[in-house]
Formats: structure tokens, C-alpha cells, sequence
């Protein structure tokens, strides 16, 4: 919500570039509504340079196969394997593909990689083989960190980079340390002949292998099912060796790897020939959570018990007026919108001046939407719409794409009454249904209705903004055929139900094809896709946040303010050994790619170091979607989301209603049979 202190802002900053020559226009305006004075004046460091030519990025598949010569039986088998991953490969990539095979010793090795040309003048080609001969398969994006020349390719930039290396370990290890972003990779170096690969520390890009033979290896973006492929941890960088008779593996830890648990969560003493350092650790982008509590009597502790004892009937705008007022909470809430700001910023301005549609054609540019958002309506989602309405161009459109599966309302009996949802109440109070926007009602899922009600208080908020919500409804027999065609095997190896509920409602969300709707609530088609190169997710605010139930369980009538803290610290260290890359390989396929402002290295370094009592309060005298998450719910209604910032958390696949549809009473962590290949 605007306040007086952001109007003075803005007026200061206005003033005083006029007075140096530099006209103020309304863009500028909406792009800074929430930045304090100083924040103004990062802001303008950064966008007074094009951003679109300092880094040209590509989203890619990559591929190695590493095999001895004489090994035929396996030969074969990948032989057959090779085909069928490539293809997939080249649906995350289709503008450009290229392999570069060669023989060391007794070892034939291939390397293979398919780019999609988000960015630059021309297409980035890979595999890049620079003039030593090191060659270098890159899918990933520098936002910062790397030092990478105007208008070259970030592939370009961090290939010159690693060949500066001469092939130190050392060096490497800082090279690739230094990058902020999300990425995967794989290196050989000609002159040790080693094969580096691993993954960023978030694990926020896909990379799966195969290391249960002597005789040769897989790494690969993407897999299939019925073949031997796991997920490379994203537990530090991986070197082999093979100028000796066999291929020997060193694993180099980052330093917020927890590496006792990771040795057994990923059973690495069955990996051969595989060595950890224990000397050499690389340096992560954040450091881990902090473990403070609060004092014994702490004043913002104490406002949350004060409201909530004097007041008879709770009103969450009145709490969160008097919450604003304690200092340290508004810096850190000040604090929290700049840093999701600039990543949001950052992710939305690295790409294209062209939509997928457009990238093609001899335009020049193009008000087609570039940006979408998976959009459920609630806190996270809506958040990173609002950060986004002030990052895109005011001439272009953004999507909010909102999936929905088959669901018509339970019938109650006159006996039992049908429970209430706090998050639609609100919503209603909020938002009149006379100005929601008219969709499918055999549709109409909880993730519809607060989508629609955030959609209609985003438009309201931002006027100028041309917002575009996607209705994508998705049909019994649309899931089941999707499924067996594509999405079992980008989800694999991952076979839980879960995997299968969110991987597959990612997947049609990713897909973009549904009605569109425009801020007034006009239909504008029927048969729309989206044209966005990107889409915003909203993982991670959960686990640096305090988003789930156990929180408020743990935290019981004792208050156990440090168990809250370990807990935020243990879900912080293992994100990378989430679902991301699944997450990653889902997005891929419709060739676009995904973006976690949340996971961005500089808002997690800042909400780490954030105490546990003043992210979230899990309290259990507080309604549920108030509490949880409570730093990003200030945050939201202090920019005006008063929808949102009240909703309890509802996890995709119960939001979207996925979950059941096909089953009922499946345990969320049982083995999908649905994602098995037929026998």
C-alpha cells in the first residue's frame, strides 16, 4: 500500500534527476513505488544500463556419455538410450543442436547439446570448444557474480573464464562459485583430461547420471524411463579422471552441505571410485540459516500477545497496522521487498526483446507477453505478479496462468454444515463477486477462486498494467494422455504421487494453453498459449519462511522459539535436495524456462540471516493465514495485497484439486503407479 513516505521518495528522486537532466516518466514511477530513497538510487544504477545486452542467455539440454571402447553390451544399451534422451533434450531446446564426440585412451567420449536462443544477436553455439580444446556444455544463467563482457554470451564469457584456469582445480572451483544464478554444467579439460560436472548449490537446474558401472557414465539433463539414471546431488562439483586406466571421481563439497547426511540421503559410498575432499570446500552464494532466539521479553513477541489478548474479535489489518510499527520488523519488511524486487527485476529483464512467438520474425520487438507467472492467488505467487507489474515494460502484457483440474463442490447434508474457508471469506469481503472475472464452473477449484480475487485486486492496483489471467483447464483424459506421451518421463526418476500431482499440474501450467482473460474480464480467446520466454515460480518461500504446518505444531504451548530455528536451518540446507530439478525438467519441456526469484543467492543470504521469530509466529491464538510466513505477509500488505497476504497456505496440487482426481486417499509419499512403465 502507497504510502506518504513512498511519495516523498519518489518526489526527492524526482527532483533531483530532473535537476541533472533526466526526464521522470511514469515507468519509472511504478518501478520504484516501494523503494526507499537509497534503494531509488541502486535501482537507477542498474537500469540506466541496457540489461538485455550485457548477458545473452540460453536455456539448453546437455548430455555426456562416457564409455569404454570395448564394452559393446553397454555400447548398445546406450546406444539405444542416446536417441531417445536427445529428443527430449532438443523439446528443451529446439533452436540449435550440435554433438562433438573424441577418444582418450581406451574411452570414447560424446558430448551433446540442444539451445534454445533466449538472447543476443546470434545463437550461443554448444558445445563451445575453445582453442585448447576444453569443451564446455552450459545450461544456466549468470545474474551476477562472473564478470561477463557487454553483448557476449554468458556461455562465451564463463568458457574464456575456465580456459583462464589452465585447468587449476582451485581456480575452477572459484570461477564457478563466484556465479549467481541457476545453472548445470559439464567441462572437459584437454590438458588433465577431466570431466568436471555438478550443479549450483540450490540444485536449481536438472542433471541426472549413472555411475553404477566401471565401464561408463551418463550425465544428462534429462532421462528416461526404464533406464538407470538418479539425480546428481547438488552437493558440490564433481571432477573425473581418466588419463589412468580408470575413471576416478572427487567430489568437491559446497560449504553448506551438510555432508554426513548427504553421504547417506544419497548413499555415495556405492558410487565408485568416488573420493570427497575433506581439505577443499566451495564456497556457496549464502550462508547457512542463523540459530538466534529472542531475548526473554521481546517487543515485537509481545505485540502479537497484546493484540491478541485485548482484542475480542481478530481483524488481521488492524494486527498487521500495529505490527508495522515496531522498527525492526518494518526495516527487515522494507528490506525483504528490495531484495525480491531486484530478483524479480533481474529474472524478468534477462531475456528477449521478443516473445517465443515473435523470436523468429524480422520485427524488431513486439508488446506480446514475456513474462508469466504460475498463479494460484496466493501469497507467494501474487507477491512475485505485484513485484513483476513493476518490472515488466508498461507496453507489454503479463500472464498469470492459473490451473485447474475437474472439481464441482461437495454436497452437505442440512445436518452438516459445510466448513468454511478463511481464504475465500476474505476474498469475498474483499473483492465484490460482481467484479470476478466469469470462468468454467466445472472448474472452479480453491486455486481459481483466490486466483481470481488476487487478479481482480492486482488490476485494480496496477491500472496501467496490461494483466492477462489464464484460465487452463486441464480434462480427465488430457492429464492421463500427457502423462504417458511426456510427463512420466521428465518427472523420472522421481516416482512418488506427489511427484506425479505437482510435476503434472506444473507441467500444463508450463504449457500455457488455456482462455484468456484481460483485466476487465472480457475473454479475449479461447485458444490462447502463452508467448512468455519465462515463468516466475514461487518455491522456496515455504522453507526460508516458515510456510508449513509443522511449524505451528512443533512450536506448541512451550514456544520452543530454537526448534523453529533448526527447523528453518534444516529445511534452508536441504532445498537443493528437493524437487527443483524435476521442477526444471517439467518447465523445460514446453521451452520455456523457470524462474525462482525467491531462490535468487542475494533474498537468501538476507532471509538467513533473518531470526525465526520475526519470519514467521507460528502461535496457535492466531488464525491460520496469519502467522505462517508472517515477514512476507507484512510485506504483501504493505504494498497493498490485503487478498493475499490473509491466505493460508494451500499447496498446489490440493489448490489445483490434482490431488484425488485419479485416486482416492494416496499417500503423498508412496510410489506412483501411474508413473511406471507398463510391464
Amino acid at each position: 500500500m502507497t504510502g506518504p513516505n513512498q511519495v516523498l521518495t519518489q518526489l526527492r528522486v524526482t527532483h533531483m534527476l530532473r535537476d541533472a537532466g533526466l526526464h521522470i516518466n511514469q515507468e519509472f514511477r511504478a518501478k520504484t513505488l516501494f523503494l526507499s530513497f537509497e534503494q531509488c538510487f541502486v535501482f537507477i544504477l542498474v537500469t540506466c544500463f541496457d540489461l538485455q545486452t550485457l548477458l545473452c542467455h540460453k536455456m539448453c539440454g546437455i548430455l555426456c556419455t562416457l564409455c569404454r571402447r570395448d564394452e559393446f553390451a553397454e555400447k548398445a544399451i546406450y546406444e539405444r538410450l542416446l536417441p531417445l534422451v536427445k529428443n527430449a533434450i532438443q523439446r528443451r531446446g529446439p533452436d540449435y543442436c550440435r554433438e562433438e564426440c573424441f577418444e582418450v585412451n581406451d574411452w570414447r567420449v560424446c558430448m551433446f547439446a540442444s539451445v534454445l536462443w533466449l538472447q543476443g544477436n546470434e545463437i550461443a553455439q554448444q558445445p563451445k570448444i575453445d582453442e585448447n580444446r576444453n569443451i564446455l556444455l552450459w545450461n544456466g544463467d549468470i545474474f551476477g557474480g562472473l564478470p561477463v563482457a557487454e553483448g557476449m554470451s554468458d556461455t562465451l564469457g564463463l568458457s574464456e573464464a575456465l580456459e583462464a584456469t589452465g585447468g587449476s582445480h582451485e581456480q575452477i572451483l572459484q570461477v564457478l562459485s563466484s556465479i549467481q544464478g541457476p545453472w548445470s554444467f559439464i567441462y572437459w579439460c584437454e590438458d588433465k583430461k577431466e570431466l568436471w560436472f555438478g550443479r549450483d548449490a540450490l540444485g536449481r537446474h536438472s542433471l541426472l547420471w549413472n555411475t553404477k558401472s566401471q565401464n561408463s557414465l551418463v550425465v544428462t539433463s534429462i532421462g528416461k524411463r526404464g533406464y538407470d539414471l538418479e539425480e546428481v546431488p547438488a552437493i558440490g562439483l564433481f571432477v573425473g579422471n581418466i588419463s589412468d586406466e580408470n575413471f576416478n571421481l572427487k567430489l568437491y563439497p559446497w560449504h553448506t552441505t551438510e555432508i554426513r547426511a548427504a553421504v547417506q540421503t544419497f548413499h555415495l559410498e556405492k558410487i565408485l571410485n568416488l573420493r570427497i575432499s575433506d581439505d577443499v570446500k566451495v564456497v556457496s552464494n549464502y550462508c547457512p540459516s542463523t540459530l538466534q532466539v529472542p531475548a526473554e521479553y521481546d517487543n515485537f513477541i509481545g505485540l502479537i500477545k497484546d493484540y491478541a489478548n485485548q482484542t475480542k474479535e481478530f481483524d488481521v489489518k488492524t494486527f498487521y497496522e500495529v505490527l508495522l510499527t515496531e522498527p525492526k520488523v518494518k526495516s527487515r519488511v522494507e528490506r525483504l521487498i528490495y531484495e525480491l524486487k531486484l530478483a524479480v527485476d533481474v529474472r524478468c529483464r534477462f531475456q528477449p526483446v521478443k516473445c517465443k512467438t515473435c523470436a523468429s520474425s524480422r520485427i524488431a520487438q513486439c508488446e506480446h507477453s514475456t513474462v508469466a507467472v504460475l498463479f494460484s492467488g496466493g501469497l507467494d505467487s501474487t507477491l512475485i505478479a505485484a513485484l513483476a507489474c513493476a518490472s515488466v515494460q508498461q507496453n507489454r502484457s503479463i500472464d498469470l496462468i492459473n490451473v485447474s483440474f475437474p472439481y464441482s463442490q461437495p454436497t452437505f447434508s442440512s445436518k452438516k454444515k459445510q466448513p468454511a474457508d478463511p481464504f475465500i471469506n476474505v476474498g469475498e469481503k474483499i473483492i465484490p463477486e460482481e467484479l470476478l472475472i466469469k470462468t468454467d464452473p466445472n472448474y472452479e477449484t480453491p486455486d481459481r477462486k483466490t486466483g481470481k480475487a488476487s487478479f481482480a485486486e492486482l488490476s485494480k492496483i496496477f491500472p496501467t498494467t496490461k494483466l492477462n489471467f489464464i484460465e487452463v483447464n486441464v480434462t480427465k483424459d488430457e492429464l492421463i494422455e500427457n502423462r504417458n506421451k511426456h510427463i512420466a518421463d521428465l518427472i523420472y526418476p522421481l516416482k512418488s504421487i506427489l511427484d506425479d500431482s505437482l510435476g503434472c499440474a506444473l507441467w500444463f501450467a508450463a504449457r500455457g494453453k488455456g482462455i484468456k482473460h484481460n483485466s476487465t474480464g472480457q475473454i479475449v480467446s479461447r485458444e490462447y498459449t502463452s508467448t512468455a520466454n519465462i515463468l516466475l515460480l514461487g518455491m522456496g518461500a515455504d522453507e526460508l519462511l516458515g510456510g508449513y504446518s509443522k511449524y505451528r505444531k512443533d512450536f506448541g504451548k512451550k514456544e520452543d522459539w530454537l526448534k523453529i530455528a533448526t527447523l528453518l536451518a534444516h529445511d534452508l540446507a536441504v532445498i537443493p535436495y528437493r524437487n527443483l530439478g524435476r521442477d526444471d525438467r517439467v518447465v523445460s519441456d514446453s521451452g520455456r524456462q523457470a524462474r525462482y526469484p525467491f531462490l535468487s543467492e542475494n533474498f537468501v543470504q538476507f532471509i538467513a540471516t533473518v531470526p525465526a521469530y520475526l519470519r514467521t509466529a507460528p502461535f496457535g491464538f492466531l488464525p491460520l493465514g496469519v502467522g505462517e510466513k508472517l515477514l512476507l505477509r507484512l510485506a504483501a500488505y504493505s504494498i497493498g495485497l490485503q487478498v493475499s497476504s490473509t491466505a493460508p497456505k494451500r499447496a498446489l496440487q490440493f489448490g489445483s484439486k490434482i490431488a484425488g482426481l485419479e485416486g482416492k486417499s494416496e499417500q503423498g509419499h508412496n510410489v506412483c503407479p501411474r508413473l511406471l512403465l507398463p510391464e
